[in-house]
């Protein structure tokens, strides 16, 4: 990104948030597939306490009208990806 002729890295990062009945997840990052992958982490520190270690690349296609939809359907893609692979023991 530039701003003013300057550039500007955008730190990435997640949070946690209340939401009833479940845990929110919020993201950050410079683009919109950066800032869809801090949720996908903040996700993982909701179910596990382990280390995680990536080791297994898996590709998700997800369609939606808007970025909000979209957020919903990737996280849901990732929760589906998570329990058929048995990811997360």
């Amino acid at each position: 990104m530039t701003r003013c002729g300057l550039s500007v890295e955008w730190e990435a990062g997640w949070e946690h948030f209340p939401h009833d009945p479940d845990v929110g997840l919020r993201g950050f990052g410079g683009t919109p597939a950066r800032a869809f992958e801090q949720p996908a982490r903040a996700l993982t520190a909701v179910v596990t306490r382990a280390a995680v270690k990536p080791n297994l690349a898996v590709e998700v296609k997800c369609e939606a009208p808007d970025l909000e939809l979209l957020f919903v359907e990737w996280l849901n893609a990732v929760i589906y990806e998570m329990a058929v692979r048995r990811c997360v023991a």
